[in-house]
């Protein structure tokens, strides 16, 4: 063989070599840089997934502590109206109730279910001191008195049981939408 055509074929088969070796780094180097970005395209889904569910647990919570603070403005209400015959009001609460039931039913979906037990416990609550008022207005509904009038001491524990309640649901919700607690 001719040493022009050796060293042709030498140089060529280099050539080739030297090609598939940069072809390969190129697609070694691509492949990880697809991953690499694959991986933060992933982070970043579970980011915005995880702000969204926060940002709707947000508004979930605020909805429900406006609705339980329309509902104790109304008990404020009929606790202090006297005489208490016929109150105008028993509509209202029942409304209230309703609608601070439908905002814990969002409450009990968008969870966890630390939160939702907080809100059960703020909606037993109200209910409770709904119905206080209504029995102590129906045992004395002759007076000029008012309910927190006739029964002082269980007004006093029912306004207690609100900041408690409401208190421990904002506390749990907080540490939620911190991330402190999981969900």
């Amino acid at each position: 063989m001719n040493v022009t055509v050796s060293v042709a074929l030498i140089s060529a088969g280099a050539a080739l070599f030297g090609s598939a070796l940069t072809a390969l780094s190129s697609a070694w180097l691509t492949s990880r840089q697809l991953r690499h970005q694959r991986g933060l395209a992933q982070d970043q889904r579970l980011h915005d997934r995880s702000s969204q569910q926060r940002q709707h647990r947000r508004e979930a919570y605020e909805q429900f502590l406006a609705q339980v603070d329309a509902a104790y403005r109304l008990l404020d209400q009929a606790w202090q109206s006297a005489p208490f015959t016929d109150h105008p009001n028993w509509e209202a609460g029942f409304v209230a109730r309703r609608v601070m039931d439908e905002t814990y039913v969002r409450v009990q979906l968008e969870g966890p279910a630390e939160v939702a037990a907080s809100a059960a416990a703020v909606v037993k609550s109200v209910g409770k001191e709904f119905r206080l008022v209504e029995r102590t207005a129906v045992e004395h509904e002759s007076g000029d008195l008012s309910p927190a009038e006739l029964d002082s001491v269980g007004r006093s524990a029912a306004v207690k049981a609100r900041f408690a309640t409401t208190e421990d649901f904002i506390l749990v919700a907080r540490s939620t939408l911190n991330g402190e607690l999981g969900g």
